[in-house]
């Protein structure tokens, strides 16, 4: 069984983030489970593996939608290779965002709506393999971990009170544990949202940064970039970021 932990406190958003996983896993054994009252991103995710099934739990931001064929046959492919997998990342952590040591450790492609043209922006980091293993960290709009992981690591709902650092910190600590993380490239997504960057974000990568210092490597360098291509069509989208890799 895979069973998909979403927190969401708006009923539209979950309404058609259900429909796009009822659609993927059709014919599958699966199980959602909405918690719709979270304290935090880690309280709410830790309460859905308590509530779970299945031996696959993928963890899912509300306003995502899932635009590829064969999803189902495509995750348990790769989670018979890895531990955890994430559809962005890097192979080397150098401080509290994923991007931060920019190019050539980035891995990954992600859709998003552009409000002012139309159409759907596609940010590709590095899209060229199904999967690129030996990563560190991963972005948080999309996680799929084996049972054992997420009871074994859990979300640290002490230190990240909040909906901000608790992806990097949960994938960081699976890689220092010695489970084998991934960046998959072949599950394409649409995500509806390009994040918030606030003052709380910054009170959480503050922590990050007391919790993880020692273990973080040296910057090289100070950008990060990806290749955006401007797409005006859903079906245009799916052949982009399926011939990517």
């Amino acid at each position: 069984m895979i069973s998909i932990v979403i927190c969401s406190i708006d009923d539209s958003k979950f309404s058609a983030v259900c429909e796009t996983y009822h659609q993927a896993l059709s014919g599958e054994s699966f199980e959602i489970i909405g918690i719709h009252d979270a304290a935090s991103m880690c309280e709410g995710y830790n309460r859905g593996i308590r509530k779970s099934r299945g031996e696959l739990l993928v963890f899912s931001h509300d306003d995502i939608e899932l635009i590829g064929a064969n999803f189902a046959h495509k995750l348990k492919l790769h989670m018979q290779n890895h531990d955890l997998i994430g559809i962005a990342g890097t192979t080397r952590l150098v401080d509290y965002q994923w991007v931060g040591a920019g190019p050539p450790y980035l891995y990954g492609q992600v859709a998003q709506p552009n409000a002012s043209k139309g159409g759907y922006d596609v940010l590709i980091w590095n899209a060229t393999l199904p999967a690129k293993g030996a990563i560190q960290a991963l972005d948080g709009v999309f996680l799929c971990a084996r049972r054992t992981v997420a009871e074994k690591i859990t979300f640290d709902e002490a230190t990240f009170t909040g909906f901000h650092l608790y992806d990097l910190d949960f994938s960081f600590r699976a890689y220092q544990a010695g489970y084998k993380l991934a960046v998959v490239s072949d599950l394409p997504l649409i995500h509806a949202s390009i994040g918030s960057f606030d003052e709380t974000w910054a009170v959480h990568a503050e922590r990050f940064l007391r919790k993880h210092h020692a273990r973080l490597l040296p910057k090289r360098n100070r950008f990060w970039q990806c290749a955006l291509v401007h797409i005006d069509s859903k079906e245009e989208l799916l052949e982009v970021m399926g011939n990517s890799c």
